[in-house]
């Protein structure tokens, strides 16, 4: 008998007793492409009651002894200040229910601490709305010298009623159609504990700082680093019912340090403050801009608060003023006026502004007399490129050690467990069930490609076992004539030699660099923009014309130079790549490229953005087999970003000052390799129509350009639109779409088109997976 016909005899016996002989499905490897993983979210679950929610309106207005009113909780730019007014309204709302039991009592009231009530049975007031007075002696502490508080509460409009279990309003297909009131009931039911506790800050997007956890900002004593939580209500569709969902995300942001004397702050955020106090000028202009906006009291005026515009070249010794009809000055002032000495005479003053009797006052300060307010967030315009780049790096956390820090930050907003709100809210975030992507190749310079591990997403560059011997560009740069400026403190010889390494490295990368056309040293003063013998401007007229400089920075430099590096790139045309001195000081040249001169690491990081700058491509992805047309050379990506500036004051307008422009950035991979991106950005009116139009230009030009250099007309354009609110959709999908579509009509192009808005900040991890984070400090560029 034959093996198949023993086979089939066996299989014959099997099906007389009812036995299958159907091979068992193999068990997905974990980790293996397709295999199951489960991944937990940031997201999550919301239990609602089925019970009436009632919307009310509210304002706080105070009685001014002149007879005037003003209002309380009214909208305001300065951080310090929203706070405050939201701790008023707080306050006046407890008096308020405290007072008067027969409106207020025996109901569960929500507050956001502004303008919006939410209760949950109809309160007893008339339809036209109440208003309920307060003495000053009910809240002594809170408003000083008024002649009453008027807590007014009014119904957004007659017979409302929300049921909070109800969603049915999901079923519209309009954007504009969704019902936000019952995600703004649990957004601010969710913040009633961080509202009234004391121990939280509550910004508008539903963020909110423990002010407890203050970390110290490397290099920034004057600045601490506060962790909190963001939350975002969404409501999920798809299998089942509809769910309210909260996104939960961490939130880290550097404040000013609250009580902090001006006059210290100002010499801890200069690297080298002069023992005479007198301030280079350029030192002041960079504190100025640190210092504008910012909120202070001063110790002569205890109960008066003031909102910087910057600093002042003058100082109490300098800067003189008419006082009762003769000239003096602001030292000899406060001698006179509050018999006090300045400490500091020779400082620069604050220049401080506030508004008294409806009239916009400036006044001189010393520094040494002012007190930063709390509650103050440092704000871009405030913090140097690099102070920036600094926090971001040591702000990125692993998702898994995300998931850990969200739990302890929510836990302290106090609504998992709290019986006295009508929803719950999951103290575990959802899984969901994925399946494990096919890890791509990268790709290098002769087309030789490493993996990338699966489990942490990274990979080795290397040539064998030597790991400073890398491999080559995927697409090195074009040579270019460049220089080498060592800007302050430092010698030529380890300029020399560190420009000879970096050179060494981008050859044996594929770059031909070629030798510096000069090697030059230069003081603060030959980079100033208008310097008679400008270094940068020199570099512009050797022959050939120098594009490309590498910058050493010394690393005790005054923080205004490196901008004003920048600033030189920009004026110049000259691509800048700078470096700072101390990381220069830790080559160790005598060992050589094959041992990396001690710092591989860092001279790599080094030449991959010098390829970049001088127009090449690193590395690019190989996507996983079936996966290949995620780059196909007709789709062009598009990512883009619209920023509109906030509108000037009444104040700013009668002064002539012009509004800020709006501005569109893009980035597109319409150049040659598909992954391969170029960005632009394009200043417009300050105007929304304006800005929209703008678009269809923007749009013809990137298609154009998709066109000319891939010889391929774009048949699915892919845009990754940021900077949206969910307000804006309606906006994005009547105005922005039909001008984008517009443009690339007009470029021949009749493509397919994808638009992706990012909403809420989800994050997800494996859920079963650890790992730890290592924080580096970040290089210049």
């Amino acid at each position: 008998m034959s093996n198949n016909e023993r086979v089939k005899t066996i299989q014959n016996g099997m099906e007389t007793i009812s036995i299958s002989a159907t091979m068992p499905v193999k068990k997905k490897i974990a980790n293996a492409p397709g295999a199951p993983l489960q991944v937990a979210t940031n997201i999550y679950k919301v239990g609602l009651s089925q019970v009436p929610i009632f919307r009310y309106d509210v304002d706080i207005t105070l009685k001014l002894p002149n007879g005037k009113d003003v209002k309380v909780v009214k909208k305001d730019r300065a951080d310090h200040v929203i706070i405050q007014n939201k701790n008023k309204a707080c306050k006046t709302f407890q008096k308020a229910v405290q007072k008067f039991p027969n409106v207020f009592g025996n109901v569960e009231l929500f507050y956001d601490c502004q303008s919006i009530l939410f209760s949950l049975r109809k309160l007893n007031i008339s339809d036209k709305g109440q208003e309920f007075t307060l003495s000053p002696n009910d809240l002594p502490e809170v408003y000083g010298h008024v002649d009453s508080v008027n807590f007014i509460v009014k119904s957004v409009r007659e017979k409302y009623q929300l049921t909070l279990n109800d969603l049915g309003f999901l079923s519209t297909q309009e954007v504009n159609g969704i019902k936000h009131d019952l995600a703004q009931f649990i957004e601010v039911a969710t913040s009633q504990n961080a509202l009234f506790n004391g121990k939280h800050s509550v910004y508008d997007g539903g963020v909110s700082y423990l002010m407890s956890t203050g970390e110290a900002v490397r290099n920034e004593p004057s600045k601490q680093l506060i962790t909190g939580v963001q939350k975002s209500v969404r409501f999920i569709e798809g299998q089942g019912k509809p769910e309210a969902t909260l996104v939960l995300d961490l939130a880290k942001t550097v404040f000013h340090k609250g009580g902090q004397n001006l006059y210290e702050k100002a010499i801890s955020s200069v690297r080298n403050w002069p023992r005479n106090d007198q301030v280079d000028r350029r030192e002041i202009k960079s504190l100025s801009q640190q210092f504008k906006g910012l909120s202070i009291k001063t110790e002569h005026q205890k109960t008066k608060e003031y909102e910087l515009a910057g600093l002042s070249e003058f100082s109490a010794h300098t800067h003189k003023f008419d006082h009762n009809g003769k000239q003096m000055s602001v030292a000899e002032y406060f001698k006179k006026q509050y018999n006090k000495n300045l400490m500091h005479p020779n400082a620069p003053l604050a220049i401080a502004k506030n508004f008294f009797m409806g009239k916009r006052n400036t006044m001189m300060l010393p520094l040494e007399i002012c007190t930063v307010l709390p509650n103050q967030k440092v704000s871009k315009q405030q913090e140097t490129p690099l102070q920036t780049a600094a926090v971001i790096r040591y702000c990125a956390v692993l998702p898994s050690d995300r998931k850990e820090q969200i739990y302890t930050q929510v836990k302290e907003l106090g609504f998992w467990g709290n019986k006295n709100l009508p929803i719950t809210v999951d103290q575990q975030p959802i899984v969901v069930t994925g399946r494990q992507l096919p890890q791509p190749s990268i790709v290098f310079g002769g087309n030789q490609t490493v993996s990338v591990n699966p489990a942490n997403g990274k990979w080795q560059a290397t040539k064998g076992v030597n790991r400073n011997a890398r491999l080559p560009f995927a697409l090195p740069g074009n040579p270019m004539p460049w220089a080498v400026v060592l800007v302050g403190q430092g010698t030529q010889d380890t300029a020399k030699s560190f420009a000879l390494a970096v050179k060494t490295e981008c050859e044996s990368r594929g770059l031909k660099m070629g030798d510096p056309s000069a090697v030059i040293q230069a003081n603060y003063e030959d980079i100033e923009i208008n310097a008679r013998n400008n270094t940068f401007e020199n570099l512009t007229k050797m022959t050939p014309r120098v594009k490309f400089c590498l910058v050493i920075e010394n690393e005790r430099s005054p923080a205004y130079i490196h901008a004003l590096i920048k600033k030189n790139e920009q004026n110049w045309r000259i691509i800048t790549q700078v470096t700072d001195s101390a990381t220069v000081q830790q080559f160790n040249f005598a060992l050589g490229p094959a041992q990396g001169y001690g710092k591989g690491q860092t001279l790599e990081n080094i030449c991959l953005k010098t390829n970049v700058k001088f127009g090449g491509l690193n590395h690019f992805i190989k996507p996983p087999q079936g996966h290949e047309k995620v780059f196909a050379s007709d789709r062009m990506y598009v990512g883009l970003g619209i920023s509109h500036a906030s509108p000037i004051s009444d104040a700013q307008r009668a002064r002539n000052v012009k509004p800020s422009p709006s501005v569109i950035g893009i980035s597109c991979n319409y150049l040659a390799h598909p992954q391969a991106l170029a960005g632009t950005f394009v200043f417009q009116e300050p105007r929304e129509n304006k800005m929209v139009e703008s678009l269809k230009k923007v749009f013809f030009d990137l298609a154009t350009k998709f066109k000319n250099i891939r010889k391929v007309i774009p048949k699915e354009v892919v845009i990754y639109r940021v900077g949206a609110s969910e307000g804006q959709y309606a906006t994005i999908l009547e105005q922005e779409v039909p001008q984008i579509r517009a443009g690339l009509k007009e470029a021949g192009c009749n493509a397919k088109l994808v638009l992706i808005v990012p909403r809420a900040p989800t994050t997800s991890a494996s859920s079963h997976r650890r790992s730890r984070r290592r924080t580096r400090r970040p290089s210049r560029t």
